[in-house]
C-alpha cells in the first residue's frame, strides 16, 4: 500500500512512464530532428524560475491557511471563556445556547470551504443573540464589544480562508506554466541528447520533476478538500475539537455546580 505522502509521486508516474514510452517509440521511428543547442538550457531555466515564482506564491497562501483554521479555534474558545465569565456573574444567562452555536461551527465550516456555502459565518453571526442577552442581564457595554471584535475576527479570518480557497494565485501564470512545460517536454521528445537509453531517462526525469510541481501547485492553491482526500490538504482538527471541547465543559460545569449546591 502506498504511503499518503507518496500518493501525489504515484498519481504522477503513469503519466512520466507514458512519456518515457512516447521518447523511446520517436527514437526506434527516427524522428528526432532537433539537435541540442544552449537554446535548451535557457529554455529548461527559464520554466524552473517560473515554477519556482509560482511554487513561492502559492506556499504563502498555503502558509496562512494553516495559521487561519488555529486563529479561528483561538477566536471560538475566548467566546465560551469570556461566556462562563458571564455566566458566574450572571447565572441566568444561558450558556448552552452560546456553547451549542461555537459547537456547531465545525459540522459546516468544511462543506463551505469545499463548496462555497456560508454557513458558517452565519453560524457565527447567531453570537448576536447571546450578546444581546448580555446586554440585557447588564454587562458592562465595554466587555460586549470585545466580544463582538472576537466574532468580527472569527468571520473575516473565515473569509479569508474561503477566498484563498476558491481564488487560483494568477490564474494566467498557471496557464502559462502548465503550457510551456507541454511544449518543453514535446520539444524534449523530439531531440537527440545522446545514448537513446540515456534521451528516455533523462526526459522521464525532467518530466518527473515539473509534472509533479505543477500536481502540487493545484494542491497548495486550494489547501482545504473534504477529509481524508489527501495528506496535503489544511488539518482543521483544532476547530473540529470545538464541538466535544464546548458540551464537555458544560457537563463538567453542571457537575461541579451540582456537588457545591449538594455540599
Amino acid at each position: 500500500m502506498v504511503a499518503r505522502r507518496y500518493v501525489l509521486l504515484a498519481r504522477t508516474l503513469p503519466v512520466v512512464l507514458l512519456v518515457i514510452a512516447a521518447k523511446i517509440a520517436l527514437e526506434r521511428l527516427g524522428w528526432e530532428f532537433i539537435d541540442v543547442s544552449p537554446l535548451h538550457a535557457s529554455i529548461v531555466g527559464g520554466a524552473i524560475f517560473i515554477v519556482g515564482m509560482m511554487l513561492t506564491g502559492t506556499m504563502s497562501d498555503y502558509k496562512e491557511s494553516e495559521r487561519l483554521p488555529t486563529e479561528i479555534a483561538a477566536s471560538l474558545e475566548s467566546v465560551f471563556r469570556e461566556g462562563a465569565y458571564v455566566k458566574e456573574q450572571h447565572p441566568s444567562f444561558d450558556l448552552a445556547r452560546l456553547a451549542e452555536t461555537l459547537a456547531h461551527v465545525p459540522h459546516t465550516l468544511r462543506d463551505d470551504l469545499v463548496h462555497g456555502t456560508t454557513h458558517t459565518v452565519e453560524t457565527v453571526e447567531r453570537l448576536t443573540d447571546s450578546f444581546l442577552e448580555m446586554d440585557a442581564l447588564g454587562v458592562p457595554p465595554n466587555y460586549i464589544a470585545r466580544l463582538k471584535q472576537e466574532q468580527a475576527q472569527i468571520v473575516r479570518n473565515l473569509m479569508r480562508v474561503s477566498y484563498i480557497q476558491r481564488i487560483s494565485f494568477l490564474p494566467s501564470a498557471y496557464t502559462l506554466v502548465e503550457t510551456m512545460l507541454g511544449l518543453l517536454i514535446v520539444l524534449l521528445l523530439f531531440t537527440r541528447i545522446g545514448a537513446p537509453l540515456v534521451d528516455a531517462v533523462m526526459l522521464g526525469f525532467i518530466a518527473l520533476i515539473f509534472l509533479y510541481i505543477v500536481r502540487l501547485l493545484h494542491v497548495l492553491d486550494s489547501p482545504f478538500r473534504p477529509a481524508g482526500s489527501g495528506p496535503d490538504d489544511v488539518s482543521l482538527f483544532q476547530i473540529d475539537a470545538i464541538h466535544d471541547t464546548m458540551h464537555t465543559r458544560l457537563d463538567e460545569r453542571a457537575g461541579h455546580h451540582h456537588h457545591a449546591g449538594g455540599g
